[in-house]
């Protein structure tokens, strides 16, 4: 989503004074916008995005959930929920990821060396993830929230 709003931003850019310098010239030629939609053709609105649509579920597969991140990134960002040791629960949102295949794995289990990598186990590979919020902190990638920050071993993915 973010990525997609960075191009179409320049390309919309361009095409503002394209049509400014148009208007200048008079060289404009206005058209109705039913013009461009074909007939018998029903436009469809986007569906709003709730809360629950951007919460992962990692009994999904990884294609699936990639493309969620991406789909919902930067704004409303993609988020899973953990439970720590101690019964509160954590909600981090992520932006960026890549998929990693794998054979059969345990879904729902949070992998880390502690410094560089995080990703978590759906259900035919792993989510690697690469940039990261905890709820408290700010936006950032995996190893600068590695060098401060680690996950208990017992934490449950919710």
């Amino acid at each position: 989503g973010g990525e997609l709003h960075n191009r179409m931003m320049e390309i919309g850019a361009g095409l503002v004074l394209k049509t400014v310098k148009a208007i200048e010239t008079n060289n404009v030629h206005p058209f109705e916008q039913d013009i461009l939609i074909k007939q018998k053709s029903e436009l469809k609105l986007a569906p709003k995005i709730f809360k629950d649509d951007c919460k992962l579920d990692f009994n999904k597969s990884i294609s699936y959930l990639y493309n969620q991140i991406r789909g919902l990134s930067p704004y409303p960002g993609a988020f899973f929920e953990i439970k720590l040791p101690d019964e509160s629960v954590q909600s981090i949102k992520i932006f960026k990821s890549l998929k990693e295949s794998a054979g059969t794995v345990l879904t729902h289990e949070l992998i880390t060396d502690g410094k560089t990598f995080i990703k978590i186990s759906a259900s035919d590979g792993f989510i690697s993830i690469k940039e990261i919020q905890v709820s408290g902190k700010k936006r950032m990638s995996v190893e600068e929230l590695l060098r401060g920050y680690s996950f208990p071993n017992d934490s449950v993915i919710l």
